[in-house]
């Protein structure tokens, strides 16, 4: 027998996806109004399920891992509100559910079998989030210019970061460039990748091409000898130990004369504001902590400042801050160790673009990207059982027309 995505299965996952494009694009026209809709897709697959009675959690090591080490480092952190008030802030829970409702939701929805029609479910995905930035880009009165200028000035923009139409939409759009290159689909990938350029985050087109070359390179060398795997995943936790020490640095003012005499601008300017609110950090909380501050204390305190500043821009600094030392060396590890473990360079390459954007983005709170983003990692590392299911295909196919 032919192993097929089964119809509930399937109907669940096409019902989240169509509701995931809805909210997508109901946010665009009113993201105050509409913020909370994307709650729903936790809601709505967990209903099909039970209702069409289909097992309710989808288990893949990678999201357990991680969603597992969210809810320890929640509760340990609630204890210890509960006992000392220490990490007492207001926005803990909501930061909390933020960062675990992702692979919740993806646990939800997908199933391996349905990794045979990813192609087609992720390429509808895919051109609700370019309607979903045209609409926004329309909205702000600038989809006249959105296709109106030239190469120069497409780099003047992008190394000042001023265009009008930069979009949040643009690190999906990095998601989808990379997926459908792994997937071969090239077509697709270089839409996607004149769209992500096009709503203009350097970081995301940064991450594109780190990602795409990281690939090329690890197909024609082996990283997947026990040996090389502890040297990769403990260079990728330096680093992004590294990485908040260096905005730490921006903060004091340590690179303003290098940032300025390169660009011409203020480092502060160059980061877009980010260096002001390093300092803010760090003049509040002082250096990182072993135990942490707590999920949320950043924002909070950001907030509380009325500075009309409500994210830190960027996760490893933010992480690092609220996680603690231990609990962010954990996550780190947790990131990549499975998917070296599945061998899966693809994957490992996802892995490795979010994490850029980690550098100068805050969106491990952004539901949407995230839900994308562990969608397709799961989608990756089944890739393995599409090609056995491909393989069983042939063959059958083959000894039909032999005997015919």
């Amino acid at each position: 027998m032919i192993l097929t995505p089964s119809y509930n299965q399937t109907l669940i996952l096409r019902c989240t996806l169509v509701a995931f494009g809805v909210i997508l694009l109901m946010q665009t026209i009113n993201s105050e109004v509409f913020k909370d809709l994307k709650y729903a897709l936790l809601i709505l697959p967990l209903v099909l399920k039970i209702g069409l009675r289909v097992k309710i959690l989808y288990d893949d090591s990678y999201l357990r891992s991680l969603l597992l080490l969210f809810i320890v480092l929640s509760l340990t952190q609630f204890i210890y509100i509960a006992f000392t008030n220490t990490y007492y802030n207001d926005r803990f829970f909501k930061e909390c559910f933020l960062i675990i409702a992702p692979c919740v939701s993806v646990s939800l929805v997908y199933h391996k079998k349905l990794a045979v029609k990813s192609i087609q479910l992720f390429t509808i995905l895919f051109y609700i989030t370019i309607l979903a930035f045209l609409l926004e880009t329309y909205l702000e009165g600038n989809l006249g210019d959105l296709f109106n200028f030239s190469f120069l000035n497409l780099v003047a923009k992008l190394v000042m970061s001023d265009a009008k139409f930069e979009s949040t939409t643009s690190f999906i759009f990095g998601l989808f460039t990379l997926f459908f290159f792994f997937k071969k689909q090239k077509l697709h990938g270089i839409f996607a990748l004149i769209f992500l350029i096009l709503s203009f985050k350097r970081i995301a087109i940064l991450g594109v091409f780190a990602g795409l070359s990281l690939h090329v390179l690890l197909r024609k060398n082996s990283l997947f000898n026990q040996h090389a795997k502890f040297i990769f995943i403990t260079i990728i936790i330096v680093i992004n130990f590294i990485v908040p020490l260096i905005q730490i640095l921006i903060a004091t003012g340590s690179f303003d004369d290098i940032v300025e005499n390169l660009t011409g601008i203020t480092a502060n300017h160059f980061t877009q504001g980010r260096q002001y609110i390093y300092d803010a950090i760090v003049g509040k909380f002082g250096l990182p902590s072993f135990t942490g501050e707590g999920i949320g204390s950043l924002n909070s305190y950001l907030i509380s400042k009325e500075d009309n500043i409500n994210n830190v821009h960027s996760d490893l600094l933010k992480n690092l801050y609220e996680f603690g030392y231990i609990f962010f060396a954990l996550w780190v590890f947790f990131f990549y160790a499975f998917l070296l473990k599945r061998k899966h360079i693809g994957a490992l390459c996802l892995a490795i673009y979010i994490n850029i954007v980690f550098i100068t983005d805050n969106v491990m709170i952004y539901y949407e990207v995230m839900f994308v983003y562990y969608l397709m990692i799961v989608t990756l590392l089944d890739d393995e059982f599409v090609n056995q299911l491909k393989k069983v295909r042939s063959s059958l196919i083959a000894l039909i027309i032999n005997k015919c």
